[in-house]
């Protein structure tokens, strides 16, 4: 399975997982909100045109 669709998936199925998570435990709503940034952060690196490690 190519990285790309690893990675989408993951990023479907963990932050789904830790909002099951944070029912159960209310702290791992920081910790929804971090996964989220860095799935965000993914993202934006994966759509880039340039396959350039991220500059910022």
């Amino acid at each position: 399975m190519p990285v790309r669709t690893q990675f989408i998936l993951l990023s479907i199925i963990i932050p789904i997982a830790t909002l099951i998570l944070a029912m159960v435990w209310p702290n791992a709503y920081g910790l929804f909100i971090v996964i989220l940034a860095l799935i965000i952060l993914g993202l934006y690196d994966m759509l880039q045109r340039k396959h350039a490690i991220l500059r910022l």
